[in-house]
């Protein structure tokens, strides 16, 4: 048989496992880069710097799919303790397929500081900084901190990959030794040999430096929690289940590279160990499991954390064509579960620091769920305040004639119920000092979103800028019109129900007498 068809007969073996391991990382590419768009431009404010965190993360998994899937692409030789490259780097030397080999060993390891480096950030925000002894450390600490996290472990490894290599004449000689069927492929390809115990002292430095990982890991991991769970009383609960969506997002990230990376070394140990036929193929399945971390990585960021889900919701709702739900619909969705708001026979109605605590929580969930929109606390108000009027207006003077069929306001039936809780004959005067105030400011954007930024539903036809423009004059100065005559009928009202009150003429008798005398 021809030397070189044992190498064929090799690679057609493993060719289903390149496959799927190209499939993976050409996967992967899209995903990746679809969640540093959304890490840049959709990320909410209170994110600005974690975003940052995260986008270290998907470089780093993003360079180690390069290096590994697409440059180096290892396959298992480990008859002789070797491995060759069947990627971009197949036509190197031996010693360029090393170097790619330590550049993907140094990415993997890079790759998991990376997530530690999240976590200690997560600590950081929550327990308000890092201490030795009792003395805080400086923003300058940290990032020699930091620097050091992201090169010391990640070299230890690759430098312990690139001293258990075997010089090429010295694998020659092992080969021609023990399988000399096998010499083909150093014409064929960079073959990467090792010292069979320094290999396997290798792995077990990958096992220490994963478990020392892990044990910090889950210590950060246990400390913010038990700190959440702590002061959970002085936390909105939006902010509460932000944190711990957040940490659930990294908690799945860290678990992803600890099982894909611990396989591998696994079974590259256990079957290098016993000697087992299958040590090659249990070895190239190790590598395609972990080919995938990136994908997984990427899709627990998106699942886990509310901002990116439903930022990927709302991106494929306007790819179908189908109609996203408003910032306004969320937040008269928003406003009535807070029954505190509208209600005036409700607990805490007139309780201004829980009113105005509840309009903090629904900021934030709106700028959650809406970060390109405004979403302060005193935006928010005016709009709703505007929303209000509008439906009032909108309730007393219903569409009449030939146009009643053609439009209709699309949150009209949202707002119904209100109904309960207001009298058309008392809007002015039930208000308390707080609403005419969100009224007074949002008098303004009322007639803004009355005149130009209603939302109809085109039943026939929408009305024409004729139409409009008519009816802007006119609701204009009906609302004038209306104010001025709520205001003297509350007035009669207060006075009429002054006159029937028991005390009321015996008070102006006193009155009399004392400015008799």
């Amino acid at each position: 048989m021809d030397l070189g068809d044992i190498v064929d007969q090799y690679e057609a073996k493993f060719e289903l496992y390149r496959i799927l391991i190209t499939a993976n990382v050409i996967t992967s590419i899209p995903i990746n880069l679809f969640t540093c768009y959304l890490l840049l431009w959709k990320s909410p404010k209170r994110l600005k710097t974690y975003r940052y965190v995260l986008l270290n993360i998907e470089i780093c998994a993003f360079f180690v799919d390069i290096m590994e899937g697409a440059v180096s692409l290892p396959m298992p030789l480990l008859d002789i303790f070797s491995f060759y490259c069947g990627g971009l780097a197949r036509s190197l030397s031996p010693s360029g397929g090393l170097i790619c080999l330590c550049t993907a060993a140094y990415g993997v390891y890079l790759y998991t500081m990376s997530l530690l480096i999240a976590l200690l950030y997560r600590y950081h925000v929550v327990k308000g900084g890092f201490s030795i002894r009792g003395r805080p450390l400086s923003t300058r600490q940290c990032y020699l901190g930091v620097f050091t996290l992201m090169t010391v472990p990640a070299i230890l490894p690759s430098t312990a990959l690139a001293l258990s290599s075997m010089p090429t004449d010295d694998l020659k000689r092992n080969i021609l030794k023990s399988h000399p069927e096998l010499l083909p492929f150093f014409e064929k390809m960079p073959l990467v040999g090792f010292d069979s115990h320094l290999f396997l002292v290798y792995c077990c430095v990958g096992f220490g430096l994963m478990g020392a990982w892990a044990a910090i890991a889950a210590w950060c991991y246990i400390s913010i929690v038990k700190h959440l769970k702590a002061h959970r009383d002085i936390m909105t609960d939006f902010t509460y289940r932000l944190h711990i969506k957040l940490l659930q997002a990294l908690l799945a990230q860290t678990v992803v590279p600890i099982v894909l990376i611990v396989i591998p070394l696994s079974l590259v140990l256990v079957s290098t160990v016993l000697h087992l036929d299958m040590v090659n193929d249990l070895t190239a399945v190790g590598f395609v499991i972990f080919s995938a971390h990136t994908s997984l990585n990427s899709l627990a960021m998106i699942f886990f954390i509310p901002a990116y889900r439903k930022a990927v919701v709302a991106l494929f709702r306007k790819l179908l064509g189908s109609t996203s739900r408003t910032m306004e619909a969320r937040l008269i969705e928003l406003v009535q579960e807070n029954a505190l708001l509208y209600d005036k026979t409700a607990n805490f109605y007139n309780c201004d620091k829980k009113r105005e605590k509840t309009w903090i929580e629904i900021a934030e969930k709106i700028a959650q769920e809406f970060p390109e929109e405004e979403h302060s606390v005193k935006a928010l108000k005016t709009r709703w305040s505007s929303l209000r009027t509008v439906y009032t207006k909108k309730k007393r003077t219903p569409p009449t004639g030939s146009s009643s069929q053609s439009t209709k306001w699309i949150f009209f039936d949202s707002m119904r119920f209100l109904d309960s809780f207001t009298d058309d004959r008392k809007t002015v005067t039930s208000m308390n000092e707080s609403d005419r105030q969100d009224v007074d400011e949002g008098y303004e954007s009322s007639k803004e979103i009355t005149a130009n930024k209603e939302i109809w539903i085109d039943e026939e036809d929408p009305p024409s800028q004729s139409q409009k423009k008519r009816k802007r004059e006119k609701n204009s100065t009906d609302s004038t019109s209306e104010a001025i005559i709520h205001l003297v009928e509350a007035s009669n009202k207060q006075l009429n129900d002054l006159e029937h009150r028991r005390n009321y003429h015996f008070g102006m008798e006193v009155a009399q007498i004392l400015d008799f005398l």
